[in-house]
C-alpha cells in the first residue's frame, strides 16, 4: 500500500485531497502545523471531525515560534467590525514553504515517500510560495 503524508488544515483544499487520496486506497499520515494563527483551536476541531473517519488521526506540530511577533491578520486576530483588513495582511512569511520542508522532514523520518496539499486558486493573501511556478520548481 502506498503512504503520503498529508498538509491538513481541516479546510476545502486539503480536506478534498484526504478524501481523493483515501478514495485511491493510500494510507495517509495527516499532518498539522500550529503556526500561531489566532484560530488554531478551531482548526485542529475542524481537521480533527471532517478527515474520513477510517484515516488515521492528524499529528499535530508546533512550529509557533518562528512567526512570533508577526503583524500577519492570520496570526493576529483582527476585530472586523473596527479594522480595515486587505489581503497584503495576511501574508505569512514562507508559511507554505517552511510547511512542505517540515513535513518533507517528516516523512522521510517515517519513510514516507510522497507529501500531498491542495490550495485553492484564489491566492488573496498573495503568498508567493502558494503559486503554481513556485510549487511547479521544487522539483527542479
Amino acid at each position: 500500500m502506498k503512504n503520503a503524508i498529508l498538509l491538513a488544515s481541516g479546510g476545502l483544499d486539503s480536506t478534498t485531497v484526504a478524501y481523493s487520496l483515501e478514495a485511491q486506497g493510500v494510507e495517509v499520515v495527516p499532518v498539522f502545523f500550529d503556526y500561531g494563527q489566532h484560530c488554531v483551536e478551531t482548526e485542529w476541531s475542524r481537521v480533527n471531525e471532517i478527515l474520513p473517519a477510517a484515516m488515521r488521526r492528524p499529528e499535530r506540530f508546533d512550529i509557533s515560534d518562528i512567526f512570533r511577533g508577526s503583524p500577519s491578520r492570520l496570526i493576529r486576530e483582527a476585530d472586523l467590525w473596527k479594522d480595515d483588513v486587505h489581503d497584503d495582511d495576511l501574508y505569512v512569511p514562507y508559511r507554505t514553504m517552511l510547511f512542505f520542508a517540515a513535513a518533507a522532514a517528516r516523512a522521510q523520518t517515517i519513510g514516507v515517500f510522497d507529501v500531498y496539499t491542495g490550495f485553492i486558486n484564489s491566492n488573496h493573501a498573495k503568498e508567493i510560495d502558494c503559486t503554481a511556478d513556485f510549487m511547479n520548481g521544487l522539483g527542479v
